[in-house]
């Protein structure tokens, strides 16, 4: 898939949410997540969950993690807090993103069993002990 997609010219467009995003821009978006999702620890046969509304965003990160050899996890940008953390207790992914910015989280938080807050994807991600990536 994401050979198809990001083949061709840097500057042509080959996504639209809103505004085109061209085929550079959207390689560079991919190859930074891919860096930031091995830096979490995620990498083949782990798993991450995307909770995010449709954007070039969303596609870089699944892009990203399907290069790495992991799986992807789409929660609908809709739920409600409950439904998360249901989806979560069950799913045990090893990173997440829950932003429409692209926040990317690496395990739970240790209050309340509740999924850690979003950080930006510049901020450090910790893995979470014992669970899988």
């Amino acid at each position: 898939m994401d050979e198809q997609l990001l083949a061709g010219p840097d500057g042509e467009p080959c996504l639209r949410f809103g505004a085109p995003v061209a085929r550079g821009t959207l390689r560079a978006l991919v190859a930074e997540r891919q860096r930031q999702l091995a830096a979490a620890g995620l990498g083949e046969h782990g798993t991450v969950a995307l909770r995010m509304p449709p954007s070039a965003e969303f596609v870089a990160v699944l892009l990203a993690a399907w290069r790495s050899g992991a799986q992807a996890v789409l929660l609908d940008h809709r739920l409600t807090t409950v439904e998360v953390d249901r989806a979560v207790d069950r799913l045990h992914p090893g990173c997440w993103s829950n932003s429409p910015t692209g926040g990317l989280r690496s395990g739970r938080s240790r209050t309340a069993g509740r999924p850690a807050p979003s950080t930006p994807w510049s901020s450090s991600v910790r893995a979470r002990p014992g669970r899988p990536r």
